[in-house]
């Protein structure tokens, strides 16, 4: 299985995502949070967007999402 191994903060909403065999790439979440679903929502707010963390392998932020 591939997980994610690391990840970088980029400019606005977007992450430089790293993965376990060795593919990278600079993901733009803002379509993602433009969705305005109750779990993205709390993404529109940069200081809550920083938060996110690795969990088992997977990019993660402290509302579950």
């Amino acid at each position: 299985m591939i997980k994610l191994t690391a990840f970088e903060k980029k400019d606005g909403n977007r992450l430089l995502l790293r993965f376990s065999d060795g593919a990278w790439g600079i993901y733009d979440f803002a379509p993602l949070i433009a969705t305005g679903t109750e779990m993205t929502k709390p993404l529109q707010d940069p200081a809550f967007f920083s938060r996110c963390f690795i969990e088992l392998g997977a990019l993660a932020w402290p509302n579950g999402f």
